[in-house]
Order: structure tokens, then C-alpha cells, then sequence
């Protein structure tokens, strides 16, 4: 879980983490690029939640991930929770 790092904008390579099953993001507010979580070879669950610089756009990096069932999002409106879906 990353909560409230205001000062990340951006996050490492994580293919390396072969255990790393769920990850939290929360209020990472300068985060722009979500695809070092999407090399996580066996994530099943992502929860993003008040990420302002996060749109539908970003989470394409995740359409073909062999692993991922569950995507929580709440990123302060509705239709930008709808584009990721």
C-alpha cells in the first residue's frame, strides 16, 4: 500500500515482484504512470483512489495483463471512474 507519498511521481520497475499480489495507491497525487505496477507478474488487484493525474487512458497498460481480476477506482468522479472501465 502507497498512501498519501505526495512527493512520487514516479515508480519503479516492479517485475521483479513475483509475490506482489494487490497494491493500494492512494492520494499519489503526482503519479502519472501506472505501467512499472502493470510488469507485476502475478497482480490480481489494484485499488487507485484520489490519483488526480490518473485517467481511462492510463489504465490501458493493463488490457492484456495475464493476471488482473479486480480494478477499484475512485478518481473523484464518475466519469473518470467510467472511462477505466
Amino acid at each position: 500500500s502507497l498512501d498519501h507519498l505526495s512527493q512520487i511521481d514516479h515508480l519503479p520497475a516492479m517485475s521483479a515482484l513475483r509475490g506482489l499480489r494487490r497494491i493500494d495507491i492512494i492520494n499519489l497525487s503526482k503519479l502519472t504512470d501506472l505501467s512499472p505496477i502493470a510488469s507485476c507478474p502475478v497482480l490480481e488487484d489494484l485499488v487507485l483512489v484520489a490519483t488526480k493525474n490518473i485517467g481511462g487512458d492510463d489504465f490501458r497498460c493493463f488490457q492484456t495483463h495475464p493476471t488482473l481480476k479486480h480494478v477499484w477506482t475512485d478518481l473523484g468522479s464518475q466519469r473518470r471512474n467510467s472511462e477505466v472501465h
